[in-house]
């Protein structure tokens, strides 16, 4: 388990923003490389949701994609220029952030890359786009930014295993609240003092439960 300090180094990955947008508290518990004993139900969901996120990139390659090359690549200047339709399972490494993306579609309008850019695509389980997915989202396509040169002014999202698209507007405001995540979790990582402790509806479902209710 790491310690603190250690921790302050390193990036901050896709899973943990995920978890700390659904609870600062388990975001800051899987930061300091903790686990607890997933419930059947939590378990269940996780593998229900992998088998539909599996489906959903799968029909996006057919759809988009050129061919097969265009998964797991990762998300450089050089890689974006070369235009492809869709990158699926792309990743994006920073000095901070580690993240994946389920996929990356190209769209009509200038950036750095030419006359192109990017959106980034999120699978969701189900039918309703959370405030958190429009969070996370809108942290990708802050990360997106700095190799395209441009915020992307939407995203994607592709609901259930058949991949239904639907487009989330990123604006100036959801940003905002994005830089404001991720400065709080930076500043969760420097100083190792856990965020307070809120009980939520979810927690039943959580592996961390018990800790958090003792």
């Amino acid at each position: 388990e790491p310690h603190f300090w250690e921790a302050a180094s390193m990036k901050i990955t896709h899973k943990i923003l995920e978890e700390y947008l659904n609870c600062k508290t388990k975001g800051h518990l899987k930061f300091a490389g903790e686990s607890g004993t997933p419930s059947d139900y939590e378990a269940m969901t996780m593998a229900a949701s992998q088998v539909s996120r599996e489906a959903a990139v799968a029909k996006l390659v057919e759809r988009f994609g050129e061919s097969d090359d265009c998964r797991g690549i990762a998300a450089t200047f050089a890689s974006l220029g070369q235009g492809a339709p869709l990158l699926a399972d792309a990743s994006l490494e920073d000095e901070a952030l580690s993240l994946r993306f389920d996929a990356l579609k190209r769209v009509d309008g200038g950036s750095k890359l030419g006359d192109h850019h990017y959106v980034p695509v999120l699978h969701i389980h189900g039918d309703k786009v959370r405030r958190q997915q429009k969070l996370m989202l809108a942290v990708c396509g802050q990360a997106l930014a700095r190799v395209q040169g441009m915020r992307p002014p939407m995203a994607l999202v592709a609901r259930g295993s058949e991949s239904k698209l639907g487009k989330v507007r990123l604006d100036a405001k959801l940003y905002k609240k994005a830089e404001q995540v991720l400065d709080e979790i930076k500043r969760l990582q420097a100083s190792g003092e856990p965020p307070r402790l809120t009980l939520n509806k979810h927690c039943h479902l959580c592996e961390f439960m018990q800790r958090c209710r003792k």
